[in-house]
């Protein structure tokens, strides 16, 4: 005699949690990209500052569209990838988000160009050590780094000149404030988020879960611990990506002004996040401002 089928397992809170914060990235996705993004493409005329938010604000867009499809306890590490990812994207788009003058944004560009030839670098160096010509897929790598050998001092003075010697100048680990850590402190005092919170109690434990050397981030978890990782990170993504769409709606074009449908919209989103959040027995989405 056959036996009836056996219902599936009960899921743990945990379990019931993560899919509802999986549900509310989901949501978040399908604003960023299906209504917001047409609207920030068809702003035409962008300033310097502008295309660099819109930029930061692909990749947000970039990272949601990731998360949508990531809806298993297996995919921790990439979630939380996504999770650090967006925190730093965060940080930058504040700090431009207030750039009226373009100070930053040529800071910004001038970072980017002085981290390209720190990479060119590097591969000649590499090559020369090793006493051979650099191979023909790194010729426009080599061509670039001879462009700007002689000048790149010259703007990294401008930017970062070294305490000691002023006359000579660095790349920093990060374009704004010296280090990501500076950064989150100065984009805490413009935008009140608690980012300096989240930098010295958070970021490294993501850190931890990133990088790929040893486990020290993952050794010894249980199964409820890893979705409890999945439902934070999750949450703090959605937080990211809502708070760098704002900024940047604010800033290009000045959509937040001009179209009230936008704020509307925002606002009911997050009302969505939150019955979510409450139905799960969750905290309610936000990071808290110390």
């Amino acid at each position: 005699m056959n036996q009836p089928p056996r219902p599936p397992p009960e899921r743990s809170l945990a379990e019931r949690q993560a899919e509802a914060f999986f549900k509310s990235a989901q949501l978040v996705k399908l604003y960023v990209d299906d209504f917001v993004r047409p609207q920030l493409d068809q702003v035409l005329d962008k300033s310097k500052r502008d295309q660099f938010l819109y930029g930061l604000f692909l990749r947000t867009v970039g990272w949601m569209k990731s998360l949508y499809k990531l809806n298993d306890g297996s995919d921790f590490q990439a979630i939380v990838t996504a999770n650090r990812s967006l925190f730093e994207t965060l940080i930058d788009v504040v700090i431009l988000h207030t750039d009226d003058q373009g100070t930053w944004t040529e800071r910004m560009e001038a970072w980017e160009h002085s981290h390209r030839f720190r990479h060119a670098k590097r591969v000649v160096e590499h090559y020369g050590e090793l006493k051979v010509p650099v191979p023909d897929q790194y010729t426009p790598i080599e061509q670039f780094y001879k462009k700007f050998e002689g000048s790149m001092d010259t703007l990294r003075v401008k930017y970062w000149p070294n305490k000691k010697n002023p006359t000579t100048g660095h790349h920093p680990e990060h374009w704004s404030h010296e280090n990501l850590g500076g950064a989150a402190e100065a984009a805490d005092k413009i935008s009140g988020l608690g980012l300096k919170t989240y930098y010295r109690t958070r970021y490294h434990w993501l850190c931890m879960n990133v990088h790929g050397s040893t486990t020290v981030g993952i050794r010894g978890l249980s199964k409820e611990s890893i979705h409890a990782m999945v439902l934070v990170s999750l949450g703090d993504c959605a937080d990211c990506a809502m708070d760098i769409t704002e900024r940047v709606l604010k800033s290009v074009g000045k959509l937040w002004e001009k179209n009230p449908d936008l704020p509307k919209r925002h606002e009911e989103l997050q009302q969505r996040r939150r019955e979510i959040a409450i139905s799960v027995q969750l905290p309610l989405p936000g990071r808290p401002v110390p």
